[in-house]
């Protein structure tokens, strides 16, 4: 018998030793999948014939596509045509579709907003050919780094075509109207919309339209703001009817990648912003400046402002039909100085102070843990004089007259000037095996860093060139100005404002194996680690580039399982035995089922976050986490595990009002779990194995997975794992 003792790059690009057994597992199925079975003498000449044919091939990097196709041929040579039917790539084999079919597919865990279905099944399918393809176009250097497990290039399946996210300015589409399709070529051209209904139809539209152009999230930065000039005048019933409507449309609408619900957000603030108050309103197709209409300001909208904030938050409180919360838009709420002042408790005319206001959304947190907490009190977010938001899962974009063009024309819409806050991509970094390879010498360790950051950069190079070439057209729309038809809009995206985004994944690891203890155990661990990210980041903000580029925390919902598989199962053993005295969840089982794929229960740390178990109280967590929100430009975000009892909404407003005035976390969540009962539709707190209304087993956890709510039987193992490991805080004080 042959031997073949060599590497292979796998189909998921992962570095594997040949194994022919694999190659005999492979053909079973697919000679199950087409209902024959094959001799065992056959199947040996099969397995022998491809070794020799393997041989043959002098040193050629071996790879799943062209094992696969030497298997071809030969079941072609062994007169097996049903069974080649079932092996020969469409992108996937048949095979392996089949086991989509059945929900058991490759990566079908990858992303938990995603439902089961035949649009998902098609992004599925295609994502993992466009993965395979991305790797053979990108430098075999690059492709190599993702491959080890040394970087991950985040929705890899879009690097062809796609920017990452994107935060929009709602003016530009309530003054030039509804191009869907950018052009109004194959769908209706609308104009600016007249009535609210139409506003709010046209809001949830062009999130829908902008997601076929982005690969991340969607949002609206000042939603409340923007339509408050639609809701003026009208009664409170009114505008929570049409605020319910925008909700539940956001959340209805399956029209993403593969058949999602928009991942979207909308940026919340109880009042007008002192930046917007002397500004112009942009609604109806006008801007009423002085010039083209009579003067109207954002400031006198003060009411409506204050109204839709009480609304919007009761939609959330009410949940769907079944008393379920609302995923989607997430809903950002901002703390600012300027709504906690004084006069926070003093109401305007028919509506609520900016107390009772916060009181509804610390309500809402308690019940739910709905709200993401904007905090834009820390000095060095640099707000007053700016515009600022959060998004996807916690990126920060802002804007200010000293880092963007025009500041003062976008603020006042002229010439159809207005913001685009997004990125363009995010690449992350893993910081563990990074410390792995650096042999415990900190100066090695910084050097391997900026080398891989480099390769990151000409990464980032290649995406630069591609996105000149991307047809986007809702993103690159230029409408005719609706008051002058000489003139066109500017592009609906400037992406030479958005940045490139630096992720890191596995700084607690990375710490641990360095220092020898975790970043909560030991002090000199922890400023090991602070140090650590601020030379990174004192590096990246060196980078000679005409393109801006951040360091940001990585959600990493499935980067961090990743980066932990491949480096648990890494072919250096320096890196395999390092990573498994480190690595979170179930290394045990996960080395018992590597063979049936990776989706395995373990996991790296997101980011620059405490280990999830770590037995700690709230303020210890927030002191830890806290210092890194200073270094990490790009964003970051503190979760707040609570316990399942009833949480009180006052202690929690008070909690979260101190936290947001004493320290520099930026941004913040109040995480609960759920169950929903599939038989009797019952909802209700912490996640339990029986429905208490009608004692059903029939039942859905949820939690949320980095930045969002969602069911948990959606999630990979790493998550899974990392679930079960979160320690709960019941106590506030």
């Amino acid at each position: 018998m042959l031997e073949i003792n060599t590497n292979i790059v796998t189909s998921d690009g992962r570095i594997s030793k040949f194994n022919e057994e694999k190659i005999i597992v492979q053909i079973k199925k697919d000679a199950k999948a087409a209902k024959i079975e094959i001799p065992e003498e056959q199947l040996n000449r099969i397995v022998e014939n491809v070794k020799y044919q393997i041989g043959c091939l002098n040193g050629i990097q071996l790879t799943g596509s062209l094992i696969r196709g030497i298997v071809n041929g030969v079941l072609l040579q062994e007169k097996l045509p049903a069974v080649y039917r079932m092996s020969q790539r469409n992108g996937v084999p048949l095979s392996d579709y089949l086991q989509y079919l059945e929900g058991n597919g490759k990566d079908q865990n990858e992303n938990a907003n995603q439902m089961k279905g035949p649009e998902t099944d098609h992004k599925w399918l295609a994502d993992r050919t466009a993965k395979e393809m991305v790797l053979n176009f990108l430098p075999i250097d690059l492709a190599q780094l993702y491959i080890n497990g040394s970087v991950h290039w985040h929705d890899m399946e879009y690097f062809l075509r796609r920017p990452f996210c994107f935060d929009s300015d709602l003016r530009y589409i309530f003054y030039y109207g509804l191009l869907s399709d950018g052009s109004g070529t194959h769908t209706p051209y609308a104009g600016p919309a007249k009535h609210p209904e139409t506003a709010i139809i046209h809001a949830c539209t062009a999130l829908g339209s902008q997601q076929t152009c982005f690969a991340g999230g969607q949002g609206y930065q000042n939603f409340l703001l923007f339509v408050a000039p639609y809701m003026k005048g009208l009664t409170y019933k009114k505008i929570k009817q049409h605020l319910q409507m925008f909700v539940f449309q956001m959340g209805q609408m399956i029209v993403a990648r593969g058949g999602q619900v928009i991942f979207s957000s909308v940026q919340l603030m109880p009042g007008v912003p002192k930046i917007w108050k002397d500004k112009p309103v942009v609604a109806f197709g006008k801007v009423f400046n002085g010039k083209q209409e009579k003067l109207w300001t954002y400031g006198e909208l003060e009411r409506e402002v204050r109204l839709m904030y009480k609304a919007i938050t009761e939609v959330y409180l009410e949940g769907d039909y079944n008393g379920k919360p609302h995923s989607f838009p997430k809903y950002e709420m901002v703390l600012k100085r300027e709504f906690l002042d004084e006069d926070w408790d003093k109401s305007y005319k028919d509506s609520p102070s900016y107390k009772e206001l916060y009181e509804d959304s610390f309500k809402l947190a308690a019940k739910f843990g709905s709200p993401y907490i904007d905090n834009q009190l820390p000095e060095y977010r640099d707000v007053e004089n700016g515009i600022s938001c959060f998004q996807c899962c916690s990126y920060s974009f802002g804007a200010n007259e000293q880092t963007v063009k025009n500041f003062n024309k976008k603020l006042y819409f002229e010439d159809g000037e207005h913001f685009s806050l997004g990125s363009k991509q995010v690449a992350s970094l893993n910081l563990p095996q990074l410390a792995y390879l650096s042999g415990r010498d900190y100066n090695i360790l910084l050097q391997k860093t900026k080398q891989l950051i480099d390769k990151v950069i000409e990464f980032f190079y290649i995406k630069e060139e591609l996105i000149k070439k991307s047809n986007l057209p809702f993103a690159y729309q230029t409408p005719l100005d609706p008051n002058d038809s000489t003139k066109r809009a500017p592009p609906f995206v400037d992406l030479s404002e958005l940045p490139y985004i630096i992720g890191i994944v596995g700084l607690n690891e990375c710490v641990e194996h360095f220092c020898g203890q975790p970043i909560h155990k030991s002090e000199k661990s922890w400023i090991w680690g602070l140090k650590y990210i601020a030379d990174i980041k004192d590096y990246v903000s060196k980078l000679n580039t005409p393109f801006i580029v951040s360091l940001a925390r990585t959600p990493a919902e499935s980067t961090a399982q990743r980066f932990a598989v491949c480096d648990c199962f890494n072919n250096n053993d320096l890196i395999k035995n390092a990573s498994r005295k480190v690595i979170k969840g179930d290394l045990t089982q996960a080395i018992k089922d590597f063979s049936n794929g990776s989706d395995l229960p373990i996991y790296y740390s997101n980011g620059t976050h405490l280990d999830v178990s770590a037995e700690v109280t709230l303020f210890e967590k927030i002191k830890y986490e806290e210092p890194f929100f200073l270094i990490l430009d790009g964003g970051n975000i503190c979760h707040l595990y609570i316990g399942e009892k009833e949480t009180d909404p006052k202690a929690l407003m008070e909690f979260c009002l101190n936290v947001a005035k004493n320290t520099n976390i930026s941004y913040f969540t109040i995480n609960k779990n759920y169950t929903g009962c599939l038989e009797c539709n019952f909802f209700g707190g912490g996640l339990l194995e029986k429905c208490p209304k009608c004692g059903s087993d029939n039942v859905e956890g949820y939690a949320r997975i980095t930045g969002y709510f969602m069911p948990i039987s959606g999630w990979n193992k790493g998550k899974k794992a990392e679930l079960k490991n979160r320690k709960l805080h019941n106590d506030f004080k």
